[in-house]
């Protein structure tokens, strides 16, 4: 299922690892859901823990109602195998990681009860190694 968070096409194989700086402020508020989960520092997340996120979420809510995911795996990370010597240039690519940046919402739940929804997210919360808040769509 990691097949989900990675793109279906990039524009470069390898790219370089890019500064943790929040430039911007997208994606701050809720646009689809009731309730939805916000990053609160510059970070990257792995394809990984994104997959056992997304799992523990759905197992919670008992697979009702439509879990968003706002960005996808934007970062390829590489590396060079064990027992390779120093030099000839750079390794190839191994896997995928979200770079998001503070304040940001990663993912937002509609369709559940927001008891229900508040719950889950929170018991997936240490899944992502980040801290995170949940917060909810305000009329």
């Amino acid at each position: 299922m990691q097949a989900f968070f990675t793109p279906k096409r990039n524009r470069y194989k390898k790219n370089f690892r890019r500064y943790l700086r929040s430039k911007n402020q997208t994606n701050v508020t809720l646009t689809k859901g009731k309730i939805g989960l916000q990053v609160l520092k510059d970070s990257r997340i792995s394809i990984e823990q994104l997959e056992a996120f997304r799992r523990l979420v759905r197992r919670r809510v008992k697979r009702k109602g439509k879990l968003l995911f706002i960005r996808k795996a934007n970062l390829s990370l590489t590396s060079k195998s064990a027992g390779v010597r120093m030099g000839s240039g750079k390794g190839n690519p191994t896997t995928w990681c979200l770079q998001i940046n503070k304040g940001s919402v990663l993912v937002e739940l509609k369709g559940v009860s927001f008891f229900k929804a508040f719950i889950a997210l929170k018991k997936a919360m240490p899944k992502l190694s980040i801290p995170t808040r949940v917060i909810q769509f305000r009329n």
